[in-house]
């Protein structure tokens, strides 16, 4: 039963609320520079706002909604635990940015337990369908990942405890989740999910090519990961060039999946946001291979938010677009007969036009005021223009929840038949 998946649509609507605090919090900090110390507690809450909140939540939702579409199950069980998982999730990111930004360390331990048992009703929900027939790309990508956000948890976890093994700081936390989990779900998202998205179906041939991108890709962040963290050049550039070279593979198949299709595309507007925001992520990448540490800092500044404000963000809002339009579509209208009402009302591609470009211009302004010399005015100027887009997506995506919310007292059940409902009815 390919429908939306109720908490699914909660966690990554949640998610994106983050994004918004994660902004607030980037345009708060008093030096654009910063890259150890600790300002009012700023830097540690935005990061959490950004890589719990924001990437995070959105990921798990996105991930919940595969794992349960893909292997044909009704619903997660047991069913108290599904309240209890976004709260959790939400209440633990609240609690860490709060205890960040108040300097309460008591307040970011206990954020950091409700996120964990977050993590722990999700690897318990999602683990034991790989024993389900259907189970297949990409899953093995989401899974796969799931390893690297645990090792990144735990991290965080001995930077909390003062680090008593010595083994965590910032950059490896930073790099475990960016190469590692978020690299694997974007890879597996889009070679699966962007095809499909856009009304494409994926040459049967390749699958055996995407099972051995899924191990090559894999083995790529452990080594690239082992490089950074022992600070062995060779090392790092052996799997700095084995990412690439996985990056390069996922480009060649979604040109064989989309652009050599027969088929028309549909909702471009997808690509829209996906398209550049890939360039833009390669290009933060390839930063990457650069001196971060250099004297001015810039080069830092520039990799991380071309890499994330610019590439990932932008990405996952295309991706955001897609997903709960069709999750409140389906949880909203599977069944229902004569309705008028077709998903693309709740695309709506006309705003996205003017959104896509306008993030991508105004992410674009962003970088330039980090690369000359932290130009303060040019920062400003293209931060308000990207927060007033965002904000712009946010009326957008709180329109299409309520017209959800008021149709839903009307819907099917998500994880009934139609024809079940109409034998209850009997």
């Amino acid at each position: 039963m390919f429908r939306g998946e109720p908490w699914a649509l909660n966690t990554i609507l949640t998610g994106f609320l983050f994004f918004i605090v994660t902004l607030m919090l980037g345009t708060m900090m008093p030096g654009v520079m910063i890259t150890n110390s600790v300002v009012f507690g700023v830097v540690p809450a935005h990061f959490t706002a950004a890589f719990l909140g924001w990437i995070g939540l959105v990921i798990l939702g996105a991930q919940l909604q595969f794992f349960r579409a893909i292997t044909a199950e009704r619903r997660y069980e047991p069913e108290n635990l599904r309240p209890i998982y976004w709260g959790f999730a939400t209440l633990g990111v609240l609690l860490m940015i709060g205890g960040d930004l108040l300097r309460h360390g008591w307040m970011v331990v206990l954020g950091l337990v409700f996120y964990s048992i977050t993590i722990v009703i999700h690897s318990f929900w999602i683990i034991p369908k790989i024993k389900n027939k259907l189970f297949k790309f990409p899953l093995n990508y989401l899974l796969g990942s799931h390893v690297f956000l645990v090792t990144g948890m735990i991290l965080i976890w001995l930077q909390v405890l003062n680090d008593p093994l010595g083994l965590a700081d910032n950059f490896e936390i930073i790099h475990v989740l960016t190469i590692g989990w978020i690299s694997l779900n974007l890879q597996g998202a889009l070679i699966r999910a962007l095809p499909m998205f856009l009304g494409q179906v994926i040459d049967r041939s390749m699958r055996q090519w995407i099972d051995r991108h899924f191990v090559f890709s894999f083995v790529s962040n452990i080594v690239l990961l082992a490089g950074l963290i022992t600070s062995q050049s060779i090392i790092t550039w052996i799997g700095g060039t084995l990412w690439l070279l996985v990056w390069l593979w996922v480009v060649v198949l979604l040109f064989r999946s989309i652009f050599l299709s027969k088929r028309s595309i549909e909702y471009p507007a997808t690509l829209w946001f996906i398209g550049p925001g890939l360039l833009f992520l390669a290009f933060g990448a390839m930063l990457g291979f650069h001196d971060a540490e250099a004297a001015s800092g810039f080069p830092r500044a520039v990799h991380i938010h071309s890499s994330l404000l610019v590439g990932l963000s932008i990405i996952m809002i295309g991706a955001i677009n897609r997903i709960t339009s069709f999750q409140m579509f389906t949880l909203a209208y599977t069944g229902r007969r004569d309705t008028g009402v077709a998903v693309s009302d709740f695309i709506k591609e006309k705003y996205m036009r003017v959104i896509a470009p306008g993030l991508l211009i105004s992410g674009f302004v962003v970088l330039l005021g980090f690369a000359r010399a932290a130009s303060r005015p040019l920062m400003l100027l293209g931060i308000t223009g990207y927060v007033l887009f965002v904000l712009i997506f946010g009326i957008y995506l709180l329109r299409n929840y309520i017209h959800y919310r008021q149709q839903m007292k009307f819907a099917i059940p998500y994880d009934k038949k139609p024809s079940e409902v109409d034998n209850d009815a009997k």
